[in-house]
């Protein structure tokens, strides 16, 4: 298997262990999808008449993917890059408590959006851990896990695993 055949197998298996976080849930997000670009969040609003955040919306994107270089002492593989670093990203976004032209949200509907996106975080990071066995170097990471919003009306939580994979594009 190739290391971006990887890299797609890594992102699918990711966006199905946060799927499977959600199974009985009626708040599930209506779409969970695997994204290109530079910010899943930029998919909520893009080209679209509907607001995806209400519905709500996770997603899975590839951050990066960067050779790993070998430590002082280390042989380099004839092939060079014997393993690569690749950074996902999950997010899930809901949609803003805003209230109404006469007051902002009240102290309990901010409340309740911020019980959501704690159970959010919890889905994405429970996500995570289930990548962890399918990880045929059993070297994964989590990384930051930050919230965002008020954006667009749009709150939520995006979180990140690193993953280091085998270069299988190369014959020693």
């Amino acid at each position: 298997m190739s290391t971006g055949e990887k890299v797609q197998d890594m992102a699918e298996a990711l966006l199905l262990c946060l799927q499977a976080q959600y199974v009985g849930d009626p708040q599930a997000p209506a779409e969970f999808c695997w994204v290109p670009g530079e910010a899943g969040r930029l998919w909520l609003t893009a080209g679209t008449a509907e607001d995806r955040c209400c519905s709500g919306f996770a997603w899975v994107r590839v951050v990066n993917l960067a050779p790993q270089i070998p430590g002082e002492g280390e042989l380099a593989s004839p092939c060079g890059v014997t393993e690569w670093r690749l950074d996902l990203e999950a997010g899930v976004a809901r949609c803003a408590p805003w209230g109404d032209e006469t007051a902002g949200p009240t102290c309990a509907e901010l409340a309740v959006a911020a019980d959501r996106q704690a159970r959010d975080a919890e889905a994405i990071l429970k996500a995570i851990c289930c990548l962890r066995p399918q990880v045929e170097s059993e070297r994964s990471q989590p990384t930051n896990g930050v919230p965002f919003g008020p954006d667009g009306r749009c709150i939520g939580w995006v979180a990140g695993v690193s993953v280091i994979i085998i270069n299988c594009d190369c014959e020693d």
